[in-house]
């Protein structure tokens, strides 16, 4: 599909571009298609992509490709950057996934799973923050997991919530006879907190790991989002040694990056030094505060440290819910406080969150409000099963591979067809829209804005080195390019 529409795209970028009274083509255009391209439209569309979005980090990145003997590795700031601008750094296709999840998935809040089903606890037969734990929340919904990210002494990351050991793990016979799986995270190495096991509610051993975030990304694969808090701890007694929020942030940002889960990963810290850094270190990155207070200054916060979300308590009210979405940040709720509520005030708690207007729901219960949202949308539905018809069908799944579009070879789209692709998405999705709006979560909530970004004009061959080859023999009247022959 994702190739058909690829050619289909290229092809009306041709239908398109060719008029009388082009502008003049851009120096730029020339030298880079001289370099890197053999398409014969090279340069218009070169010349086009440098005049109507963001065309000053367009232009670098150009520069940078030209400069540099067609190499995109080079450029990588210059490509983070322009898409930065365009609206499609991974904090953009993250605030994309949580409202695809309320939208093309009917619902009307995301199911965040709070350390997986929640803390280690009486009655639970998982221990939290374990892959088991991970895997049974998206098993009951989830659409996504919430983690603890730690620092260890040597440099290490772990996922553990605690600055210490005791609660979470116990020691078996194969640990060496100097580690008895108690003590600061801080004094100790990556090995020796893995030779320790998880306990569950009952304290009974059981045979995981505290893991990686390698293993917690393999193990959670796709679309699923997940969010990292990053655990700062202070300096205590018990262990004297604090967490430096730097040393931290760097790591994590780091190892996210080299498994490739920026495109769906949260960050969040309740220490605002963390928040801060994510944003200094990775711009476009997607980071958020977490708070138990729930006022006006905690959305002041976040907007002067450039968030994209605050994660407050279930207490927050509804005007500040308001205020923070009018300024642009995402409301991710906690509702993680639960062990003496019933199931029924569980879901009464959940729905006075998605009443309030939040985006997502981070809960230590995804199966309660998985089913609280099945119902909810199931009493709205003006369809047996809440299904768009065929024509909002085909344009949502359009949309949807617009939005997801991250820099494929020779992708390109003229800018004069854009408004008709908007127009055509907007009128099949509009009642739908229209009924989630009023029905699900605040009128403020603009889908539109989703909608009116610009389409995603491509630079001409982010990987033009190892493409060129195949470009020669492409010509956009067969309707096939080299891209599309691989």
């Amino acid at each position: 599909m994702i190739r058909g529409l690829c050619v289909g795209v290229i092809a009306l970028a041709a239908a398109c571009s060719s008029s009388p009274g082009d502008e003049p083509i851009d120096p730029l255009a020339t030298a880079y298609c001289d370099a890197c391209s053999e398409l014969s439209s090279c340069e218009r569309v070169v010349t086009e992509a440098l005049t109507i979005v963001c065309p000053d980090e367009t232009r670098a990145w150009y520069t940078c490709a030209t400069d540099n003997a067609c190499d995109e590795m080079p450029c990588e700031l210059e490509w983070a950057e322009r898409d930065l601008c365009m609206g499609r750094a991974p904090k953009d296709k993250v605030r994309v996934r949580i409202l695809s999840v309320r939208v093309f998935n009917d619902r009307c809040s995301a199911n965040i799973g709070y350390r997986g089903t929640g803390p280690t606890r009486e009655g639970h037969t998982l221990p939290e923050n374990s892959i088991s734990s991970f895997l049974a929340a998206m098993d009951e919904g989830a659409d996504g997991v919430q983690l603890d990210a730690a620092i260890t002494k040597d440099g290490e990351i772990i996922v553990m919530h605690d600055d210490t050991l005791e609660r979470t793990t116990e020691r078996v016979r194969d640990t060496p006879e100097d580690n008895d799986c108690t003590g600061c995270v801080s004094a100790m190495t990556l090995d020796e907190i893995r030779a320790c096991r998880l306990v569950d509610g009952a304290g009974n051993l059981t045979e995981e790991r505290p893991p990686t975030l390698l293993e917690v990304y393999s193990a959670i694969g796709g679309n699923a989002l997940i969010n990292v808090e990053l655990r700062v701890f202070e300096a205590t007694s018990e262990c004297p040694v604090g967490t430096d929020p730097e040393e931290l942030v760097t790591a994590v940002l780091e190892e996210v990056t080299r498994i490739g889960g920026e495109d769906r990963t949260i960050f969040s810290s309740r220490d605002a030094t963390a928040a801060a850094l994510v944003k200094t270190e990775r711009p476009g990155y997607y980071s958020a505060i977490v708070s138990d207070e729930t006022g006006e200054a905690e959305v002041e916060q976040a907007v002067e440290l450039k968030q994209d979300a605050i994660h407050p308590d279930a207490s927050v009210p509804k005007d500040t819910v308001t205020s923070a979405r009018d300024a642009d940040l995402q409301v991710n709720v906690l509702v993680v406080d639960t062990a003496d509520l019933t199931d029924a005030q569980i879901a009464d708690l959940m729905e006075e969150q998605i009443a309030k207007g939040s985006t997502a729901i981070i809960t230590s219960e995804p199966a309660i409000l998985a089913d609280a949202l099945a119902a909810r949308v199931s009493s709205l539905s003006p369809y047996p099963s809440f299904r768009l018809g065929p024509k909002a069908r085909r344009n949502s799944r359009v949309l949807r591979v617009f939005a997801g579009l991250g820099g494929p070879a020779f992708l390109v789209v003229e800018a004069a067809a854009q408004p008709r692709v908007r127009r055509a998405v907007n009128l099949g999705l509009s009642p739908f829209f229209g009924r989630l709006e009023a029905e699900c979560f605040d009128r403020r909530q603009r889908v539109a804005d989703l909608l009116d970004q610009p389409g995603p004009l491509e630079p001409l061959g982010r990987h033009v080195g190892e493409d060129r080859a195949r470009m020669q023999s492409s010509t956009l009247a067969s309707g096939t390019s080299a891209h599309e022959r691989r």
